[in-house]
């Protein structure tokens, strides 16, 4: 699927990031990737999407060493769930309550 040249299709793109081609055609229309109308039809450079991926993996890459994902202890997941289901008790009795039931 690689085409020789420094443009590329649509369909070569939706491949590229794992998008449906109407949803990459979407997004070519919003300006999310750079793309060039020639005729009818829709090319995407390929140093600009070049360029957009590399942005968007170094961005990436940032947000996970600044926001590393939480891990929660078994004793944290067991005061949550009770938390939870106390809350959702709650709720369930004020609910019964307003119905009059």
């Amino acid at each position: 699927m690689e085409s020789i040249g420094p443009l590329m299709n649509v369909r070569e793109v939706a491949h590229l990031v794992n998008a449906s081609v109407e949803r990459t055609y979407q997004l070519c229309a919003n300006g999310t990737i750079p793309a060039v109308r020639i005729g009818r039809r829709v090319r995407v450079p390929r140093e600009a999407f070049e360029r957009l991926t590399t942005k968007h993996s170094l961005a990436s890459a940032r947000r996970s060493a600044v926001y590393p994902r939480p891990s929660f202890s078994e004793a944290d997941i067991e005061r949550l769930a009770r938390a939870l289901a106390a809350s959702l008790a709650a709720a369930w009795r004020r609910r019964q309550k307003s119905l009059g039931a």
